[in-house]
């Protein structure tokens, strides 16, 4: 074995962390649909999670668009500049606002 896990981190024998940051990946998961499923249960949940106390408060709206914006990124495998509306339409995403 070339690497070991401490304390939820991998390290291997030159320290480089290359290990660790393979084993987070979050994209190693085969299909479109499990890494659409996966950010639905883990970021889309979250996001959720008490919504109705942010309400009417502009910046946390801001910050919560912005997530649910990179998760959609992830899960489309399209650039960050590209627009985000029609990839939210086509996951049957809400808008934060």
């Amino acid at each position: 074995m070339d690497a070991v896990k401490n304390l939820g981190s991998w390290s291997d024998e030159t320290m480089s962390m290359v290990t660790h940051i393979n084993n987070i990946f979050f994209r190693k998961y085969p299909t479109t649909e499990a890494t659409q499923t996966l950010a639905q249960a883990m970021i889309t949940g979250r996001i959720d999670y008490c919504n109705s106390l942010l309400y009417k408060i502009p910046a946390i709206n801001a910050i919560l668009q912005y997530v649910q914006n990179c998760s959609a990124r992830l899960v489309s495998y399209i650039p960050r500049f590209n627009h985000i509306a029609p990839i939210l339409y086509q996951l049957h995403w809400l808008p934060v606002a």
